[in-house]
């Protein structure tokens, strides 16, 4: 009987780099998986707050343009209020719209015309904060994928295969970008010494 022949030195080290790769990605996933649920979570109150409020500068516009002089309704300065404190609580970190006061509901009501320009200010904070979202969301959605990619090549090499084609990673329904593979046109494959020249929770991080 032919007596089993152990693992190089080498190999094993390579094995438990790999092993150490799936736990990094595992923690990138995770990470990754939140950041885009609070952002989708995040536009949807952005969305809402941008829906609600839209009627009351629409009304209020109306009437800055007809009377701008004119003073508000406590009807109408109570939800404008409203939209001031939901505003600078849902863009935290933009210093024009945190400048912005709620209008003190003491003696006369501001005028229409002040109260527009505080509401326009805060909505093209939302606009901003969008805009951004849009941008960050797509970024972390293709850090996702491509975390998602490298840990099913990395399965792949650890079940066997020490080359993972691009079919390979279109049957576990998974794709990376170009950076992660090797070859021409005629045949590419995943590249683990990319791999291991990546810092892999440097790579998939994103800031705050």
């Amino acid at each position: 009987m032919a007596k089993e022949r152990k693992p190089s030195k080498e190999k094993l080290l390579t094995l438990e780099r790999r092993n150490n790769q799936v736990g990094q990605l595992d923690e990138a996933i995770a990470a990754l998986t939140k950041r885009l649920d609070d952002l989708r979570q995040k536009r949807k109150k952005l969305d809402l707050l941008q829906s609600v409020s839209l009627g009351l500068y629409d009304e209020l516009d109306k009437l800055a343009k007809k009377a701008g002089a004119d003073l508000v309704t406590d009807l109408a300065l109570e939800q404008v209020n409203d939209f001031i404190r939901d505003s600078k609580t849902l863009l935290a970190e933009d210093a024009y719209v945190q400048r912005q006061k709620e209008f003190v509901a003491a003696g006369d009501n501001p005028q229409h015309r002040d109260v527009v320009v505080v509401m326009r200010q805060l909505r093209q904070g939302l606009e901003r904060c969008a805009a951004d979202i849009n941008l960050l969301q797509k970024r972390v959605e293709e850090l996702l994928a491509d975390a998602k990619g490298v840990h099913v090549a990395v399965d792949i090499f650890l079940d066997g295969s020490e080359e993972v084609t691009p079919e390979d990673l279109n049957y576990n329904e998974v794709t990376l970008t170009a950076r992660w593979l090797k070859g021409n046109d005629y045949g590419k494959t995943f590249s683990f010494d990319v791999l291991d020249r990546t810092n892999i929770p440097n790579y998939f991080k994103v800031e705050q």
